[in-house]
């Protein structure tokens, strides 16, 4: 298989179609709904598994034409002649497709993914080992707590001020570099409650430079 190409795709307000009403396919349809998609489910039934999800629901089998003005398609029935109606009408339209555990009808592979706040983390094998991503997203979860969403929501906070504090992106990068590299130190600030501290720290570290190891006498 060809090297995929990683990005994080904004799908709010956007119309997903998830074909197929099984479980998997009340899987599929709540990762699109916790990103706020407008998600329409079409199948005759539904599993008992989507009736929390905000969605909406076409009680039929799919049609051709069913696939306008979407942004993205998964096709998540245990019928391979709708899937591959579905996945032609997606590659005509340019709508990006995926059809569940068949990698080569996919434009795209759903990640195992762990969320800290904004901080998302993601592992894919390409659709080949799902539940090796498995595996290691529950790796991830025990060694990223919810201290690095902290992190995260103080580093926003002095975005634009450091922005604008700075007025090349090398110099911003730099100040960017020299905070990331304190945050071990910044994250145990913050677990300690010591916000203020935190975030002084995060300003004299963007804008001062860490702090100068004090120069030896030369007949020390």
């Amino acid at each position: 298989m060809s090297a995929v190409f990683p990005l994080s795709l904004r799908v709010a307000e956007r119309r997903c179609v998830i074909v197929g009403g099984g479980a998997i396919a009340a899987q599929k349809a709540a990762s699109l709904v916790v990103c706020v998609a407008q998600v329409t489910v079409i199948s005759p039934t539904l599993h008992r598994d989507f009736a929390p999800l905000r969605v909406e629901h076409l009680a039929r089998a799919y049609e051709i034409g069913d696939l306008a003005e979407a942004l993205l398609v998964v096709a998540a029935t245990d019928d391979e002649a709708t899937n591959r109606a579905v996945f032609a009408e997606a590659r005509a339209r340019g709508v990006l497709c995926n059809v569940v555990d068949v990698p080569e009808l996919c434009d795209f592979f759903y990640p195992a993914v762990v969320r800290r706040g904004d901080l998302t983390l993601t592992v894919s094998t390409n659709g080949i080992a799902p539940a090796l991503a498995k595996a290691l997203r529950e790796q991830l979860q025990s060694d990223f707590d919810e201290g690095w969403s902290a992190l995260l929501q103080l580093l926003a906070e002095v975005r634009d001020e450091i922005k604008a504090g700075h007025s090349t992106l090398a110099e911003r990068q730099q100040a960017w570099d020299r905070i990331v590299n304190q945050r071990d130190s910044l994250r145990a600030l913050l677990g300690d409650g010591r916000r203020d501290e935190a975030r002084a720290r995060v300003r004299n570290l963007a804008f001062f430079g860490p702090p100068r190891k004090p120069l030896e006498h030369p007949n020390s």
